[in-house]
């Protein structure tokens, strides 16, 4: 069963990722262009499919990080086990990671360059 389609779970879900972005992140104004979104869910246990988490964090962000999820012009989703041995480049994640509860980690930045080159 998709994580989308679980109702009760998808608002619950979506308020826990409000809150915690209201004690994290307070831009102001929010972003006005286009932005890139990376989202990283630590998980325990069973995980929803990397395409099902997106949807509901960026609209859980929206009016507090951007206006509205049309803006995300850019888009990394990743799932990892909080029990596997992982290679941590950012400080900030090794607390949350030793407790070995899922968590997620979104960072938000101003979209790079429209520009594609294949």
């Amino acid at each position: 069963m998709s994580f989308q389609t679980r109702k009760r779970e998808l608002r619950e879900w979506r308020r826990d990722v409000q809150v915690a972005a209201r004690q994290y992140w307070r831009p102001e104004p929010p972003f006005a262009g286009e932005v890139m979104v990376s989202i990283t869910y630590f998980f325990a246990g069973n995980a929803p499919d990397v395409d099902n988490v997106p949807k509901p964090i960026l609209d859980a962000l929206e009016d507090l990080i951007y206006a509205n999820d049309s803006q995300v012009s850019d888009l990394c989703s990743r799932k990892r086990e909080v029990h596997r041995v992982l290679r941590v480049q950012n400080p900030t994640l090794l607390e949350p990671l030793q407790a070995s509860q899922p968590f997620l980690h979104i960072k938000v930045a101003e979209a790079p360059s429209q520009e594609v080159v294949c």
